[in-house]
């Protein structure tokens, strides 16, 4: 395009769009023109920017097309790697020319991961409210799983932004709702931070965030000595942690997905796999955790923070299923109920504790199968048993036809060995998995 014809073409201010990198001609698309009009900004960005009476931002809006915060050489390749490229999906599929940018930009190493996703859900929100053509973009995307090279977590988490979920109706304990033809840039924003930033921190009785130091698992990986059970009643929940640690911690470190930026994806299970995102952010006294970890420093570097944050993650997964998103949600459940969130198995409720059960359980151990017990709600003087508690099996000596049973209050109890007998004195429900 001719220097003057171009920079008369821009004096037309309601030409101008902003809102797609590359497209200096701002026809809402990148083509051959912007090539030439890129070229004419590069080589004197000022006059550019005085000719075409552009902002700074919007220049650099504009300008950066391969969104390195910069506008140069490097730009006018984009367009030239742009323009050369076969027609795509977004191509072909899409219409908004600002989610085709973004589509195409971040689909160059052949999926869209969470930062691809985060980057093209943003630049849609700048655009403005929520167009109805556009939505149906959006909905394509999410509805065309091959686009995610097979993570699970992306495509369900981009699900929940896009086509909705229950636990989108509140956003830090404020309305939000499903994304809609019309939504704001801010409730956009705001389900993004949900699922994929982690910042809807649940409802933790009063108790201030901090930052959590430490790391997701320590050198031997997930250990029953990192569970211990803090300032709610989620006993069963904690054994169950510790059980797993102990006898199948790669269900734990599957559990996981690790975005490198302080945050996690948390697999938790409600039939199929749910997965919530939580952040290293955890209820305090200022000085120590006050759930899973109780009495822990939060600031110690040696934290091994995966149980916290599996406690964590199913505060928000109650959510999902037309909960809250609190942390009381995890008080007061049965052992089989923890072992399915956080296993994806079927159970097994007995609720009762007889001779009959010993070869049950016992089968059960050597099957591989994951086993909790629950006390007897009172106990008698000198029971070395808490009355209405969860305790885990870690251990069977055959040998000794003895039990071994490990107290979510953590490590630190100490395991307790138990005859058949004692056991049937002191518990009175058995749950296990039965796969």
């Amino acid at each position: 395009m001719n220097r003057k014809l171009y920079f008369e073409k821009l004096e037309d201010k309601s030409m101008m769009s902003i809102n797609l990198p590359g497209d200096l001609t701002h026809d809402n698309t990148v083509n051959i023109q912007d090539v030439s009009a890129m070229m004419t900004a590069i080589s004197d960005q000022n006059s550019y920017k005085i000719n075409t009476g552009i902002s700074d931002a919007d220049f650099a809006k504009i300008g950066d097309s391969n969104r390195d915060n910069q506008v140069n050489n490097l730009d006018l390749q984009q367009i030239l790697i742009t323009l050369a490229q076969s027609p795509t999906w977004f191509d072909t599929n899409i219409t908004d020319p600002v989610v085709k940018f973004y589509g195409d930009k971040n689909l160059q190493d052949g999926i869209l991961n969470r930062t691809d996703m985060i980057d093209l859900l943003h630049a849609v929100a700048d655009e403005g409210p929520l167009a109805d053509n556009t939505f149906t973009d959006l909905k394509a995307i999410a509805n065309n799983t091959s686009l995610f090279g097979g993570s699970t977590y992306i495509t369900q988490i981009s699900s929940d932004v896009i086509l909705g979920s229950p636990a989108n109706m509140h956003y830090q304990t404020q309305t939000l709702g499903n994304l809609q033809t019309g939504s704001t840039p801010d409730q956009l924003n705001n389900l993004v931070n949900k699922w994929f930033l982690g910042l809807d921190h649940p409802v933790d009785g009063g108790y201030a965030y901090q930052k959590a130091t430490g790391s997701l698992f320590g050198p031997n990986g997930p250990t029953i000595n990192d569970p211990k059970q803090g300032g709610l009643g989620n006993c069963a929940m904690i054994a169950t942690l510790g059980e797993i640690a102990d006898r199948s911690p790669s269900i734990i470190v599957d559990m996981f997905v690790d975005n490198g930026d302080g945050t996690y994806g948390v697999k938790l299970y409600y039939g199929n796999p749910i997965y919530v995102t939580v952040d290293s952010y955890l209820p305090s006294n200022g000085e120590s955790f006050v759930f899973d970890g109780a009495g822990r420093n939060i600031n110690d570097p040696n934290n091994t923070l995966w149980s916290q944050l599996a406690e964590k993650g199913a505060a928000q997964y109650w959510e999902t299923r037309s909960g809250q998103n609190n942390y009381e949600n995890n008080a007061y459940l049965y052992g089989y109920e923890c072992l399915q969130i956080y296993t994806g198995k079927t159970t097994s409720n007995l609720n009762s504790v007889s001779n009959s059960l010993k070869n049950t359980v016992i089968h059960a151990w050597n099957d591989g199968r994951l086993i909790d017990f629950q006390t007897q709600y009172t106990q008698p003087a000198g029971s070395p048993i808490v009355a209405n508690h969860e305790y885990a099996l870690v251990g069977y000596d055959a040998l000794a036809s003895t039990f071994t049973l490990f107290n979510p209050w953590g490590i630190e109890q100490g395991l307790i060995t138990l005859t058949w007998n004692q056991v049937m004195s002191y518990f009175i429900f058995v749950d296990y998995t039965t796969n």
